[in-house]
């Protein structure tokens, strides 16, 4: 798999790229992470459920801005049982929907993902990118920072 992306960043014209369900995300986020910044006409992207933890899609969504083209990105995860996709931390925040709203042709996003995510992250990625005109968050469970609090409440009883 790895001499296949080696090879795969040669193809300077190639605008589909789907490696969804390779595992990736066992092997190596930067390979993956070199091979997106290379291939910089795409305008197709899926790396959905590869097992990227959340610290490899901050990495990874650094590459999108390369694609000046991209309008469809599909990262979404099933199978990810790691922290939420758009934490509190304002690092990943900063990272991930900056990097995504750079993709200024985007209009197709896909999120679908187990973990809880907080809802204001979610309207803040879609806020920061007017281009889209296709958004899928199926399977996310979104909570909000009051449900939080009552939770941490509950545990401390």
């Amino acid at each position: 798999l790895l001499q296949t992306l080696s090879g795969i960043t040669t193809l300077a014209r190639l605008r589909h790229l789907n490696l969804a369900r390779n595992r990736l995300g066992q092997i190596s986020c930067l390979h993956t992470w070199k091979l997106i910044s290379s291939c910089t006409n795409l305008t197709d992207l899926n790396i959905s459920e590869n097992g990227f933890l959340s610290r490899d899609l901050d990495l990874l969504s650094s590459s999108f801005a390369s694609c000046k083209k991209l309008r469809h990105l599909d990262v979404s995860d099933r199978t990810m049982n790691s922290i939420s996709l758009l934490p509190v931390s304002d690092s990943f925040l900063s990272g991930v929907v900056e990097n995504i709203s750079r993709c200024s042709s985007l209009t197709t996003l896909k999120l679908c993902r187990p973990d809880r995510v907080r809802g204001e992250d979610v309207a803040a990625l879609m806020l920061s990118n007017h281009t889209l005109t296709e958004l899928d968050v199926s399977g996310l469970t979104f909570c909000c920072c009051c449900c939080e609090e009552d939770e941490e409440e509950t545990e401390e009883e």
